[in-house]
This record gives C-alpha cells, sequence and structure tokens, in this order.
C-alpha cells in the first residue's frame, strides 16, 4: 500500500445514523436517503461504530414496538453526498 493510500484510509471514519422521524414511533417512508439521517455518533472504525449500534438497537427497541434503523456508515460513503 502506497503512503498516500495509507493516510487517506486513516482519515475515513465512522457514523452511526438513523433516519429522520416524524414522530418517536414512525419512520419516513422510502427513507434510504442517507443524506437526511442524522449522525448520533462518529466513531474511529467500524467494529466500535457496530458496537454501539447493536448496544444502542437494544435499548431503544425496548421502548418501542417497532425495530429501529440505525446503520453505521463510513464518513466518505458517496451516498451521505447525493447526487
Amino acid at each position: 500500500m502506497k503512503p498516500r493510500h495509507a493516510a487517506a484510509l486513516a482519515l475515513v471514519g465512522w457514523y452511526l445514523i438513523l433516519p429522520p422521524m416524524l414522530q418517536p414511533k414512525l419512520y419516513l417512508e422510502g427513507h434510504e436517503d442517507y443524506r437526511e439521517w442524522k449522525v448520533l455518533r462518529t466513531f474511529p472504525d467500524y467494529y466500535k461504530c457496530e458496537f454501539f449500534r447493536l448496544q444502542v438497537k437494544r435499548l431503544l427497541e425496548q421502548g418501542y414496538d417497532r425495530e429501529i434503523d440505525a446503520e453505521c456508515i463510513a464518513s466518505d460513503d458517496p451516498r451521505l453526498k447525493g447526487n
């Protein structure tokens, strides 16, 4: 791996994101546009993000009657920027 590629990989962080909600138990339909999702927290790597996501998901689902959509996504993912 070239040094500049290693530096680029080191700059990538991970976001734990949640889709927009109309009210606490109702997600907007068609919430696949990641630009509208809210960043809950940032992480230095995917594994820390995923571990925290599973903990948050478990806690939130105790108070909701439906599954919580939350995802870990790289900070440089093009879906966050849109077209």
